[in-house]
């Protein structure tokens, strides 16, 4: 009830002012379970990718976004997940996996925390770990901010969404081996479609 409230306001906001465009929004699966795998340079990322999918999302938040009754709660209405990023966080790993096994959709921001907008930080593991672990669509996103979201003004932001891939690997291939191309994968697609010019 909450998600979709936020929703239709984010709708309101952005959509109907066209503030963002979608570019393969086709590319996201209807159903099934699909790991949007994107880049990270704003607050506002989770809802201008969110945006992009017709289907609720749960993205995986750092725990400090969770800090007081309200925001613990409001954050899980809106369907996050908390994770320590400063250990191996088994909890936020199995509450994501559950996510994929249910069919549902993980939004996961690989970086680990907000770049600078003009290069990709390495993509953390745990993203592979997870799609890993259940049979999913993984989605590279690139966005592209042109100056304040909510400056009529100010250039729209762009959600590029690229065609999605799973995850899998090869005949004789390790599973480090197979974890390690897979992030070189969706690094480089996530690249290619946030930084065309690189």
């Amino acid at each position: 009830m909450i998600y979709r409230f936020m929703r239709i306001i984010a709708d309101l906001l952005l959509i109907l002012p066209r503030r963002i465009r979608f570019y393969g929004r086709e590319n996201i699966p209807r159903d099934g379970a699909v790991v949007l795998v994107s880049n990270h340079i704003s607050a506002l990322d989770p809802i201008v990718v969110g945006l992009a999918a017709k289907r609720n999302v749960h993205f995986v938040a750092k725990k400090e976004l969770f800090r007081g009754k309200f925001l613990n709660w409001f954050m899980h209405k809106m369907n996050c997940i908390p994770i320590d990023r400063d250990k191996l966080d088994r909890s936020a790993l199995r509450e994501s996996i559950t996510v994929l096994r249910e069919g549902g959709i993980l939004g996961v921001f690989p970086e680990g925390t907000r770049g600078n907008g003009k290069e990709l930080l390495p993509f953390k593991s745990g993203v592979c770990f997870i799609a890993s672990q259940a049979p999913c669509h993984i989605v590279p996103v690139g966005v592209r901010y042109g100056g304040n979201l909510f400056n009529p003004f100010a250039k729209p932001a762009e959600v590029h969404i690229g065609a999605s891939f799973p995850y899998e690997g090869l005949e004789g291939e390790s599973r480090r081996d197979t974890l390690n191309r897979m992030l070189e994968k969706q690094e480089a697609a996530v690249r290619k479609l946030a930084f065309p010019a690189d």
